[in-house]
């Protein structure tokens, strides 16, 4: 799956965090992580102009899309919405 994705090595690339805070009222908070795409041999990950890097999740790959361009994405070219249970 990864070779499929080499195409985003080094472009600006959009991780959205979705953060489920209310399960019953289905509330959730954005939060967008902005960088670039990186293809390490066993994953893609987002890294930051600070040089953090967060981990695209395996399960998230087939759901990278191309920007469409909305504020929350800013510049990115790519992006992916990946859900976090809250805690």
């Amino acid at each position: 799956m990864l070779q499929e994705l080499n195409n985003l090595e080094g472009t600006r690339f959009c991780l959205v965090q979705m953060i489920v805070l209310d399960q019953d009222t289905q509330r959730v908070k954005l939060v967008p992580i902005h960088g670039v795409a990186k293809i390490l041999p066993d994953r893609l990950v987002v890294e930051e102009p600070s040089g953090s890097q967060h981990v695209v999740p395996d399960s998230a790959l087939p759901s990278i899309l191309p920007s469409d361009g909305t504020e929350l994405l800013k510049d990115a070219e790519h992006y992916v919405i990946v859900k976090i249970a809250s805690v």
